[in-house]
């Protein structure tokens, strides 16, 4: 039993000092190695194992002891459990609807401050806009008397200039209709004037193209008029060697004997000399004809058939006077002329006009309208995408706008509930584009002036971002979010404030907090402490509602024993890892540890933050801290 236990736990037991003898006495058994005992040493060992039997006895005992004292102690706490499980019941729900009840009259009667206060600064401004509306409408009265005594006086001008006015209608309205003529006019000649433009650059087209070839016309002639120049220098040349070669076949035609000359040698023809044979003779009609103007080669071949019979007629008389070497030389030179004859020839078979000249014309023409129909297809597709940028551009600037007024709307309803009377403001830097210089965040605090964001303290700047990130969550709700102490710059009052806003609002998001205020941290469900113990991080899952006791509705303190829960090890990833079904809101203050910070997740499925009030968190604690040692 219990009583038993506890009277074998007063007798004084060193258990620490029988484990070291038992280990001593094995090491010293380990030790001996002797084959044979002596009879005083057998004995001894007898005794030894007698008292190790006696103490093994009284180890056993002990822990059997400390077993059956877990049970008890397992027992009288499930006991505890059941007996208190059905009265905290009650009270926890009654407490519950009392929590309910009562935030809701603190957000009516915060609701309902603000409307008071809204009430009496639109009360003012009424009174001070009545006070200003009743001089107006006296000054009004007296500039209305003025104004009929000049009425009076003024209707026969009025009615000479309505007179006027109704003539000088009627002539506008003649001008409108000769204007309109004249527009349809201006329309004709516009029309004609198109026309008479296009037909214009088609022909500039057509002259451009005709002076071109006229260019290429003229080129080509100045070339050919140089080539016929050059040929009719060769033309003029070549008579001399036809009336050599002429000579030559006369003379072996006819074999006259040879005939002494002045100097005593006989003239012989160069073929009795064993000079060069003699060549085929060529006359003009032999020559092929490789220039374009027939009519001006047959006159060229004329003129030079007479002068190859005058020239012949003359070779002849000159022949018989030269001696066997100088027809050498002449012969050599013949054979010099003709080949250059030949290759005057090729030059002229190489110089014909080039006939593809028009068909690359046409290649070239039918390349260029390829690709100007390609070049119009392409600044079609680029219209088109222009088109689609612009109106992507447009839609983007309407959907801009609108989501940037709701925004901007929500922004001034949520600041002002926040801080009580303030105002905020969102600007567009440049109202014609929107996306070049950016927004502008003005805010004026209660009692203060208008100042940008950049220029407040940092309590007001927490609060004007956060009234920023609630006023976009309303706009487009995101799912999850991540605060990292957002309240360090903020007062008590403040940090209800957003705490509470957090509760109420936010219900469809999932809110992870790390915070060491206690105005955020009390009002959490579930709290998960990230703590430093024995140079160990454990991170520990409370839930606040296990701690309360039925006088907690009574705002009596907790009970300085409390029925502490299992406490559960956690590693930071398994947090993130919960399922969002479960998970609510994870807390831990400072009293845990010096590293110690705090997490707050909520419940996506139920609400965005599920917060109820935690009495006197103090000594709740320093319970747990006695608890965990």
């Amino acid at each position: 039993t219990l009583a038993d236990h506890e009277q074998r736990q007063q007798q004084p037991v060193d258990l620490d000092a029988i484990k070291l003898s038992i280990q001593q006495f094995d090491q010293q058994l380990a030790a001996v190695v002797c084959p044979e005992l002596t009879d005083g040493e057998k004995n001894k060992l007898a005794d030894l194992d007698e008292k190790i039997e006696e103490k093994q006895g009284e180890l056993n005992e002990i822990q059997e002891g400390v077993k059956n004292l877990m049970e008890a102690i397992q027992k009288l706490k499930d006991t505890i459990l059941r007996s208190e499980g059905d009265k905290t019941r009650a009270q926890k729900q009654k407490m519950e609807l009392l929590k309910k009840t009562l935030e809701e009259k603190r957000a009516e009667k915060r609701r309902l401050t603000v409307r008071i206060r809204k009430a009496r600064e639109n009360a003012e401004k009424a009174l001070k806009e009545a006070e200003h509306l009743r001089k107006d409408i006296d000054s009004l009265k007296n500039e209305e008397e003025k104004h009929r005594a000049e009425t009076e006086k003024l209707e026969p001008v009025v009615l000479e200039i309505l007179a006027e006015y109704n003539q000088l209608l009627n002539e506008k309205k003649e001008h409108e209709d000769e204007l309109e003529k004249l527009k349809d006019n201006v329309k004709k000649i516009r029309d004609e004037h198109q026309e008479v433009r296009k037909r214009e650059e088609d022909l500039k087209i057509n002259y451009e193209e005709k002076s071109n070839k006229v260019r290429q016309h003229e080129e080509a002639s100045r070339h050919h008029s140089k080539e016929l120049a050059t040929l009719k220098k060769e033309w003029n040349d070549l008579p001399t060697a036809l009336l050599f070669e002429e000579l030559e076949h006369d003379s072996a035609a006819h074999n006259p004997p040879p005939q002494p000359t002045q100097r005593g040698t006989p003239v012989t023809s160069p073929a009795r000399h064993g000079s060069s044979p003699s060549l085929p003779r060529e006359t003009p009609e032999q020559t092929p004809e490789k220039v374009k103007e027939p009519d001006e080669e047959d006159a060229i071949m004329s003129e030079h058939e007479a002068d190859n019979d005058d020239l012949r007629t003359l070779g002849r008389a000159v022949l018989v006077d030269l001696s066997g070497e100088e027809l050498a030389a002449v012969e050599k030179a013949l054979s010099s002329i003709k080949s250059m004859v030949f290759a005057l020839e090729d030059e002229i078979q190489k110089m014909q006009p080039n006939t593809r000249a028009i068909e690359d014309y046409k290649k070239k023409a039918a390349d260029y309208k390829k690709k100007k129909d390609e070049l119009d297809a392409v600044t079609k597709a680029r219209d088109d995408v222009r088109n689609n940028l612009k109106q992507l551009e447009n839609d983007r600037l309407t959907m801009f706008l609108t989501g940037f007024h709701t925004i901007r709307e929500k922004l001034k309803e949520l600041y002002q509930m926040i801080t009580l009377g303030g105002d905020a403001d969102l600007e567009l830097v440049d109202g014609q584009d929107p996306f070049s210089m950016g927004i502008s965040f003005s805010v004026r605090p209660p009692r203060k002036s208008w100042k940008q964001i950049a220029n407040l303290s940092g309590g007001e700047r927490t609060l004007a971002s956060l009234a920023l990130v609630f006023a976009l969550h309303y706009y487009k709700p995101t799912p999850l979010y991540f605060m990292d102490e957002i309240d360090a710059a903020l007062d008590q009052r403040n940090v209800a404030i957003i705490a509470n806003y957090i509760k109420e609002r936010t219900q469809n998001a999932q809110f992870i907090i790390i915070t060491l205020r206690n105005s955020m941290f009390e009002l959490a469900d579930l709290l998960v402490g990230i703590c430093k113990t024995n140079d160990r991080s454990k991170s520990i899952m409370v839930d606040p509602a296990k701690y309360m006791r039925r006088d907690s509705l009574d705002n009596s303190r907790i009970s300085s024993t409390p029925i502490l829960p299992e406490t559960q090890t956690m590693l930071p990833e398994d947090i993130a890892g919960m399922s969002s079904s479960t998970a609510k809101v994870e807390m831990v203050p400072t009293e845990w540890g010096t590293s110690s910070s705090l997490l707050s997740r909520t419940s996506r499925s139920t609400r965005a933050m599920v917060l109820r009030p935690f009495p006197e968190p103090t000594s709740l604690w320093r319970a747990m801290a006695s608890y965990l040692g």
